[in-house]
């Protein structure tokens, strides 16, 4: 009996053990995996802190397309760094290759052949890309009469460049849409460039206005030739000796015209002088032409004189004719000459004391 009760006892010492050792291993298990748990957030924690460290002294390289707010309608390629260190040697691969309007000019620069060499922190390349009208503006149908842009809506952009604590080179996938601009409406607003060029153009403006003044001012000091005959000669009743008078007095200024004026012309001013002459001498033949076709009866014999003058008068507004006398003196002053003796007659004929007038056929 006594023997019985001891194998008891040490079954229940037995049995306290193994449910001691059973506790033991399970408490044991579960610190193991606390304390692996533990491990396992220290060491993300810590790939944390060093992913942020090298984040914070890396550079970020990013591509967008961006618009100015004056002239939204304008498209710029933009590559940016975004990070706190210096990004070297930065490349860009877009695809579908990046093209615009111009019939891939764009893609040929060196921008995108050969990189940037490098990139400050806070620094962006900005180049104009095309315009909304232009890129978007390309429509081509296909058999189904569907309207689709010929131009790519969405580039995928591969970033590479060197910087910051990551020895090797970093690589960026990128997407860069301009799908969102269609149908997009814009207003243009102008800023302080467009006050300064309004003011610049405000001062051309005045510039030219000052100078128009000048040429006015230096015409009117020499006084003032009108080029209108008709107001003086047009439907008026002529007396003979009124009529004379005004022919007299047309004839008196063709002479000093071409007695005084052009034999005294500078060699250096004579284009302009001879000019003058010609544009002064047109007045004077219109004038004669309209005298001539309201001469009193009795002054035929003068209105014919007229005539030849102004036929004269005619030949030196030809352009061939005057292009020989611009380049040829002597043939000018032959032309003046016969025309200096055609004015001695034409004054003969107003005072009675003419022969025989010359034809009309008679033109230098």
């Amino acid at each position: 009996m006594e023997k019985h009760w001891l194998d008891y006892a040490a079954f229940l010492i037995q049995l306290g053990t193994l449910i001691f050792l059973l506790k033991y291993v399970v408490d044991t298990a579960r610190l193991a995996k606390e304390s692996r748990k533990s491990t396992e957030i220290s060491a993300e924690v810590l790939r944390e802190m060093r992913q942020t460290r090298e984040e914070e002294s890396a550079p970020y390289v990013v591509v967008y397309f961006d618009s100015d707010a004056d002239k939204p309608e304008f498209i710029h390629l933009v590559i940016k760094n975004l990070g706190k260190k210096l990004a070297r040697d930065v490349r860009l691969i877009f695809e579908p290759p990046l093209a615009n309007s111009h019939e891939g000019e764009f893609a040929n620069i060196p921008l995108l052949q050969e990189g940037i060499g490098a990139l400050a922190p806070g620094q962006e390349v900005r180049t104009f890309f095309d315009s909304t009208i232009s890129y978007l503006g390309r429509i081509e149908e296909d058999e189904a009469s569907h309207k689709y842009p010929t131009l790519p809506l969405v580039y995928n952009v591969t970033i590479s460049y060197l910087g910051g604590l990551n020895k090797v080179r970093t690589m960026i996938h990128q997407k860069v849409d301009l799908s969102y601009r269609i149908g997009l409406f814009y207003t243009t607003s102008k800023g302080v460039a467009d006050l300064v060029k309004e003011v610049d153009d405000l001062g051309r403006t005045t510039d030219n206005i000052y100078r128009e003044l000048e040429q006015i001012k230096r015409t009117l000091s020499g006084g003032i030739w009108i080029k209108n005959p008709e107001p003086f000669t047009v439907n008026r009743s002529w007396e003979p000796s009124i009529w004379k008078a005004e022919v007299q007095t047309r004839v008196s200024e063709l002479r000093l015209l071409w007695t005084k004026i052009f034999p005294s012309a500078p060699p250096d001013a004579f284009a302009v002088v001879l000019a003058e002459l010609k544009v002064r001498s047109s007045v004077l033949r219109a004038q004669l032409l309209t005298l001539s076709t309201s001469c009193p009866t009795e002054e035929t014999g003068i209105a014919e004189q007229l005539l030849v003058l102004a036929m004269n008068l005619y030949n030196l507004e030809r352009p061939q004719l005057l292009a020989i006398y611009n380049h040829s003196a002597p043939y000018l002053e032959a032309w003046c000459s016969e025309f200096i003796t055609l004015l001695d007659e034409t004054e003969s004929v107003l005072h009675g004391t003419a022969g025989e007038s010359r034809p009309l056929s008679k033109i230098a």
